[in-house]
């Protein structure tokens, strides 16, 4: 036989058959495991916890993404679009996958899963009969949520100002009907500083590590954090996963309750003992619980 074809032939087994990808087995490989990070953060807060992964025994893909929306006057949609090009590239190679966000990141995820399938459903299958990849789990960390009636009626949802915490500053402020740019989280240093507000537990076992990690934070876009969720994942179509956390201040039990309590909410419920940023705090944990839900 001709070498060439042998050659062909070889690359086109180890590939898969497609062209610069690495063949896996679609049924029997481990989910990839996709990290958003909230607001004013940067994909760089789940390195611990991406190492960790590994170090675990845990053998399957880990990303994490970067949202635009952080350091720039991106919308929602470009976070959604930045997450969704990620999950494409795995769920076209038939890769299920598991979401995790944070704060803000998890609205994101929230959206990032309208139209694609759920783990719930029959495993779908391509043009040319093969199988796709669906969304194991949703978990989400320290979550601020949509509710489900500011989805169904967007009219019903406040200004993000109205609603904010005190920490929160809206910039330019020069008018109180102008629009802002920008989202900062320094809007009140002196009671509700990051160290209290993003990383308390954190700050109490390695202060050096908490004051680092304010020095890393970025401001948001106002367009993105004042934007309206487009879709509830929460109503049964996913396995949703809330992880509260016992000392967060950001988040606070009568917040996470009133999502939880909306009716027709279903949610998988965690309390892990930490901060609003426990990637951070308690990267064990959170370890631990992702792998807990990479499984069906």
């Amino acid at each position: 036989m001709n070498l060439v074809i042998v050659f062909s032939l070889l690359f086109l087994l180890f590939s898969g058959g497609r062209a610069g990808i690495v063949s896996f087995d679609r049924d029997n490989s481990p989910p990839a495991i996709l990290l958003v990070p909230g607001a004013f953060h940067q994909a760089v807060v789940y390195d611990t916890v991406g190492h960790l992964l590994k170090n675990a025994g845990y053998n399957g893909v880990v990303e994490a993404i970067n949202l635009p929306s952080v350091g720039s006057l991106a919308s929602r949609d470009d976070d959604v679009k930045a997450l969704r090009r990620v999950m494409d590239k795995y769920l076209d190679l038939g890769r299920d996958i598991v979401l995790v966000g944070n704060s803000y990141g998890c609205t994101v995820i929230g959206d990032a899963v309208l139209n694609i399938p759920s783990a719930t459903t029959t495993p779908p299958y391509d043009e040319e009969g093969r199988r796709r990849g669906r969304v194991v789990s949703l978990l989400y960390f320290s979550g601020y949520l949509p509710y489900t009636e500011q989805v169904v009626h967007p009219e019903t949802k406040p200004d993000i100002r109205l609603v904010s915490p005190k920490w929160f500053a809206f910039l330019p402020n020069d008018s109180p009907s102008a629009i802002p740019k920008t989202v900062r989280w320094d809007g009140d240093l002196q009671s509700s500083p990051p160290d209290k507000e993003f990383y308390n537990v954190l700050a109490q076992r390695n202060p050096a590590a908490a004051n680092y990690w304010v020095g890393q934070l970025r401001y948001s876009s106002f367009a993105a954090l004042n934007a309206t969720a487009r879709y509830i994942p929460y109503n049964g179509d996913f396995r949703v996963i809330y992880v509260a956390g016992k000392q967060d201040n950001s988040v606070p039990p009568e917040l996470w309750h009133s999502y939880l309590d909306q009716p027709g909410a279903k949610f998988i419920l965690e309390v892990l003992d930490g901060d609003h940023v426990p990637m951070l705090s308690r990267p064990e944990e959170v370890v631990k619980l992702i792998i807990n839900y990479t499984k069906l």
